[in-house]
């Protein structure tokens, strides 16, 4: 009897270790990790089904997309690709298409996943551009890693935890990391296993749903339109605040423009105690992005893009989107980080900068309504790039 109900248990052991191997397994699979990001976390609600046709972007080796924009919330604020598309079109009479991959929250870890398996996967684009985004303390459970990562993050990204760094001195530390990332990341896929009204694998089918319809539209001459510069002059005008031109962008146009609008005039007094009311860069010592060790790690991570880009012939470039009331970031600031990365990093023109701060809805994103310029902006890249 006893040795019977020793291999009873030794049977039963084993089967769990079984099924808790495959279930671990299975939980770093891309249709798992893709289902759906943090359950429960509301800010993800409006955007969770575009998970899935990122899966599907990435993995089903189906894509085709001549360009890819990879970002934070700022980029798909700013960023239409139906827009950008019309754009490159209606001023080089070529067509390119565009995809877009975000996240919320910065993100170069998560860029840099999306961008590896991508290329493993498909033909690769003519090019990549990246957004360079704020580095900054993110959420729990590890505040230096995305939140998203141990929804997102493949196995080769877990190994990069166990690395010490300049934001994590220790080995031992790292793996503190490395255990608080993996048993979040089981016990959200268990989560989603558990309760019904989420996807725990992303479903079978075509997940990649038509885009929302732009803000605006480009200019309806399109095919008459001679240049990306007219076609920026084009976009613009429509946006052009009723102000005097010497008030655009400073602190007293803004005000007037937000004027009955209670959060954007609180935000905008914080934006104007913060940077002052001056289109100069405050000589306090500040770097426009690097400010400390997690800036490094994110300079890490697009390094690694930059060199994964030119191994796979992606023509690669980054860009710089700014928040509410940002002065413009010193030339030469930008030319180092350029220098260090590799490749070239792109600024819409400061004059129209200003413009855009009389429409943003929060103090970091952009109102739809200047879609259409930043999407005219980011089909001349396309342009730039292509011609590196």
């Amino acid at each position: 009897m006893g040795l019977k109900m020793r291999f009873g248990r030794t049977v039963c052991l084993l089967a769990i270790v079984l099924v808790g191997t495959v279930f671990v397994f299975a939980s770093f699979q891309p249709r798992m990790r893709f289902a759906q990001p943090l359950p429960g976390v509301s800010i993800l609600a409006a955007i969770k089904s575009t998970y899935h046709c990122y899966h599907d972007q990435i993995y089903l080796g189906q894509s085709k997309a001549d360009v890819l924009f990879l970002g934070s919330s700022r980029t798909a604020a700013a960023l239409d690709p139906k827009l950008v598309m019309s754009a490159y079109q209606a001023v080089t009479g070529e067509s390119r298409e565009v995809f877009l991959f975000h996240t919320p929250w910065q993100n170069p870890e998560i860029m840099y996943a999306f961008f590896r398996d991508y290329l493993a996967n498909n033909p690769s684009p003519k090019v990549a551009l990246f957004a360079l985004t704020p580095a900054e303390e993110l959420e729990p459970p590890v505040r230096y890693i995305h939140p998203l990562f141990q929804s997102f993050a493949p196995p080769y990204l877990y190994l990069d935890i166990l690395k010490s760094s300049e934001v994590v001195h220790s080995l031992f530390f790292a793996l503190s990391d490395f255990f608080r990332i993996l048993i979040h990341h089981l016990d959200m896929s268990l989560s989603r296993f558990l309760v019904l009204d989420f996807s725990f694998a992303v479903p079978e089918g075509d997940n990649c749903r038509p885009q929302k319809e732009a803000a605006g539209s480009i200019a309806p001459e399109m095919h008459r339109i001679e240049s990306f510069q007219a076609l920026l002059e084009t976009e613009l005008a429509k946006t052009l605040p009723d102000i005097e031109p010497d008030r655009i962008g400073r602190a007293n146009g803004l005000l007037k423009t937000y004027a009955g609008r209670g959060e954007m005039t609180r935000l905008t007094n914080e934006a104007i105690k913060e940077w002052g009311d001056t289109n100069t860069w405050p000589d306090d010592g500040r770097h426009f992005w690097i400010n400390d060790a997690l800036s490094e790690r994110n300079l890490e991570y697009y390094r690694r893009i930059a060199v994964l880009a030119k191994a796979n012939n992606v023509k690669v470039g980054f860009y710089f989107l700014p928040q509410l009331l940002l002065p413009e970031p010193p030339s030469t600031q930008v030319a180092d980080l350029a220098e260090s990365l590799g490749t070239p990093i792109y600024m819409l023109p400061f004059e129209y900068t200003r413009v855009s701060y009389h429409h943003y809805r929060d103090a970091m994103h952009v109102a739809p309504e200047f879609q259409p310029v930043y999407s005219a902006w980011f089909a001349r890249l396309i342009e730039q790039v292509e011609g590196n």
